[in-house]
């Protein structure tokens, strides 16, 4: 349905300047409701239902409510949202016909930004899929991974890991990262203890990307392995790029794992603690990064 309304707006808007706007279709909303509602909720309202009208086909009229919240003083917020939403619709098209996989790659990882930051976490999520079957990376299956459990879909992450292991079976670093990912389910779906055991039995010393040590810090941190979470935290923190380390710590101080302990001393120290990378080339790191703190949020 989403889908339906993301064309369906941007063919209603091409009708913007042609489309008159009826008065039916204007008193539809009539004063009474302007009395009892704000603008911004009659805004709302308004472009609900043409919405509605787009996906049902009817862009006459979805066009004339488009065109009276653009009247409205609330237009630059809606505005700001159709940008995302052609620009969706051009990454859609440019995705079907593109042969080139870099630049394929390069539509897709926007694309799923655009849908990441407008909440549109299904459509994310299958083109997270779309990404691992083209690039065959384990950090792109984590993406996935990670998705899963954004809609507690337990079951499709358990089994997707399964298909992770199999794949990467003769790299252990790789299976390093499964291994914590496949922590992070257990706890979502419950089952601390049994994340507790597999946590112990990961080598973290292993471990060199700071966003599988964000995360095994996390783990640690909720199964109330408190000191070797805070070794990982510190870890974590040398090896971030130092231009998204003050976006790392914010979340970590905002992550519910590290709230028993944010007092502690060893915590306080280990949030000192300064990158000791280079900030070039980097920008990967970055997006993986992000990606896991806004997952996770």
């Amino acid at each position: 349905m989403r889908y339906i309304c993301i064309y369906c707006v941007a063919v209603s808007l091409s009708f913007l300047t042609l489309a008159p706007v009826s008065t039916a279709t204007s008193n539809s909303f009539g004063d009474s409701q302007e009395d009892c509602v704000s603008s911004e909720d009659l805004c709302s309202h308004v472009w609900t239902e043409g919405l509605r009208l787009a996906s049902i086909g009817d862009f006459d009229n979805a066009a004339a409510l488009f065109q009276q919240v653009f009247n409205s003083e609330q237009q630059t917020d809606y505005c700001r949202e159709l940008d995302d939403l052609f620009q969706i619709v051009e990454l859609q098209n440019a995705m079907k016909t593109e042969t080139n996989p870099v630049l394929w790659s390069a539509y897709a990882e926007k694309l799923r930004r655009l849908y990441h930051c407008n909440g549109m976490f299904p459509e994310c999520y299958e083109i997270s899929k779309q990404i691992f079957s083209q690039t065959r990376t384990v950090t792109s299956g984590l993406e996935v991974v990670h998705l899963c459990l954004a809609f507690h879909q337990i079951d499709e992450a358990l089994s997707f890991i399964k298909c992770l292991e199999l794949r990467f079976a003769r790299d252990s670093d790789a299976l390093t990262a499964i291994a914590v990912a496949k922590c992070s389910v257990f706890l979502v779906a419950g089952k601390t203890e049994t994340a507790r055991g597999l946590v112990r039995e990961i080598c973290s010393d292993s471990i060199k990307t700071p966003e599988v040590l964000l995360q095994l810090a996390k783990i640690q941190a909720a199964t109330r392995q408190h000191v070797s979470s805070i070794k990982s935290l510190t870890r974590c923190f040398e090896s971030t790029p130092q231009s998204v380390l003050p976006v790392i710590k914010a979340d970590v101080l905002n992550s519910p794992e590290f709230r028993p302990i944010v007092s502690a001393p060893q915590f306080k120290m280990a949030m000192e603690t300064q990158s000791k990378q280079v900030d070039t080339c980097c920008a990967k790191a970055r997006e993986n990064l992000t990606n896991i703190v806004s997952v996770n949020r």
